[in-house]
């Protein structure tokens, strides 16, 4: 914990104790969202390299391999 601040007037003194600001507080933040025609928030995703396949996120791709271990 940070070391007290002690302000003095006259011959009262008042101590505080500093507070931790985060820094989205102090200076804010901005949030970009895409959407679509409908209004509807967009995922991201990926596709396999053919272009037929969507992965969403955080799934797995699937690829084939050939008896020497290269994609087919």
């Amino acid at each position: 914990m940070a070391k007290a601040l002690v302000f003095k007037y006259k011959d009262n003194e008042y101590p505080f104790s500093p507070v931790k600001i985060e820094r989205k507080k102090l200076y804010g933040w901005t949030e970009t969202i895409a959407l679509d025609d409908e209004g509807n928030e967009c995922k991201l995703v990926s596709m396999d390299e053919s272009g037929t396949v969507i992965i969403p996120k955080g799934s797995m791709g699937l690829g084939v391999l050939n008896n020497n271990f290269l994609r087919v």
